[in-house]
Order: C-alpha cells, then structure tokens, then sequence
C-alpha cells in the first residue's frame, strides 16, 4: 500500500514514541539508497531503516541486517561524523507531507551540542535522503540534485532545504467547505477518485478509491455527499497523531478500514 501523508504521519508518530531520546550507537549503509541507524533506547536496542530507492521507498524499524560493504558510501560516512553518540529530540511528519524530519542533538567541530536534521522524502521515484545543519544549510545528499537532473529542485551541499514545491492543491487538514465545492463546480464530469487527487495533496489512489466507493462516481452527481464522505476522512486525518492501533493486513496504516477489500483490513483511527 502507498506510503501517501496520512500514512507517513502515523508512522512517523510511532517511530517518535519508541526513539525519542534514544542514542545513536552505529550508523550503517548496506545500500546505496538505504541508511541504517543502529539506537539505543530505554526499552532496548533498535535498528531503524531509511530506504530512498525509487521503487520501494520507506521508513521503519527492521530486525535483519544486512550485510555492509567493505568501503562505506560517502553519506554514510558523513552520517557516522555528525550522528554517532546523537540523540535523537523528535520525529515528525513535515506539513502535510510524504517528508519525515529526525532532529538530533549532535556535537559540533568544537564539541558543543547543536540540532541537526534528517530529512527523509517518501516520494517514490524522487525519494531522498538530506542532512542539514540547525540552520537547515545541507550538509550531505544521499541522491544529490543539480540542474541537469532537475530545473525547478536542486539538492546539494552547501543550499538550504527547502520542501518540494507546492502543487496547486489543498491540504485536507485544512479542508474549506466553500472551496471544495468551488472547485467541484468547476469539475462536474470528474470521477470522484480523480477530483480528489488532483485537488488535495498527500492522498494517495487507494484512498481515493476508497472514498469515492463510499460516495458516488461523480463529484458532479451530488457534491454534497462526497463532502461529508471526504470532510469526515479529514477529521480522521487529524487524530493519526494520537492513534495507536495498527492495520492487520500488509504493514500500511490508514486512518479508515478498506471496505473496497473487504473487512479483514483494520485499520486505527
């Protein structure tokens, strides 16, 4: 299942509950995309995993290790300089976003303590891995963007990060019931799954899918409905913050159950 914003946000939230404050005793790269950070916490050791290859991009805690390469990445290297002994102050979703923020408490040059950040970009193709200093200046790329790869997003050492820039669509955890229907107005013979793609962000397909089943297939047959379908996902959203329990099936965690799939997926919420 998709790794779209509501599902980043709950993962990101209990990744925060097991490791914060947690100690960083090792720093691994046993792949080119994937850094692993070997912590410390008051419950036990733990090994969580930041994966940013295109095709199978994500973020959790992982039992197996791998085995690592004789000469390690030059980021895992930078990693190890700036993390080992760190402790970890919080892990939070960013915005409304597939983008997961570690702040640690890390010692400079000099010996004085100072936050540091990690930013892990869930986004598929453009998945990444950036490590900026307290001012948010980067300071290592896993996957470094220049012009020639991209013109509206660059990502080297030396810039300050910035998110993806904005598309033109909403945040539902923002949602305004004069603006949702404005633009269903303006989209009368959309499918109900592709209005709400196009115009609100961090939602992902099967979502999507799912709320249009519990609405109609149009937005232009009764735009009502479809808003008090999609206003509820998106007070649900709101709480994925407090909510604790895990989804049954695969490893994924919506903030509604599935019933396009049938009743064995549960869902928190």
């Amino acid at each position: 299942m998709a790794f779209d914003a509501g599902m980043v946000g709950a993962v990101a939230h209990e990744i925060n509950e097991k490791i914060s404050g947690a100690r960083v005793e090792k720093v691994y790269q046993p792949e080119k995309d994937e850094l692993v950070l070997a912590l410390h916490t008051k419950e036990g050791n733990l090994r969580l995993s930041i994966a940013a290859g295109a095709n199978n991009p994500r973020i959790g805690f992982v039992t197996r290790q791998k085995e690592n390469p004789p000469t390690p990445f030059l980021f895992c290297t930078l990693a190890r300089k700036h993390l080992t002994g760190a402790k970890i102050l919080s892990v939070r979703r960013v915005d409304f976003e597939r983008v997961v923020e570690i702040a640690f408490d890390s010692r400079d040059e000099m010996g004085f303590y100072e936050t540091k950040y990690m930013y892990a970009e869930i986004m598929g193709k453009y998945s990444n891995l950036i490590f900026t200093d307290k001012d948010k200046k980067i300071l290592g790329v896993l996957r470094p963007v220049d012009f020639t790869t991209s013109t509206k997003r660059q990502l080297l050492g030396g810039m300050f990060y910035e998110l993806p820039p904005k598309q033109d669509k909403l945040s539902p955890l923002a949602l305004d019931r004069e603006e949702f229907f404005l633009r269903a107005a303006k989209s009368p013979d959309m499918a109900t799954e592709k209005f709400i793609t196009s115009n609100y962000m961090g939602i992902s397909s099967l979502v999507a899918r799912e709320l249009a089943c519990r609405s109609v297939e149009r937005i232009g047959s009764s735009p009502a409905f479809v808003w008090d379908v999609f206003s509820s996902f998106a007070e649900k959203l709101k709480k994925t913050n407090t909510a604790r329990r895990l989804c049954m099936r695969a490893t994924s965690r919506l903030p509604i159950p599935l019933c396009r799939l049938g009743s064995t997926v549960r869902v928190f919420g």
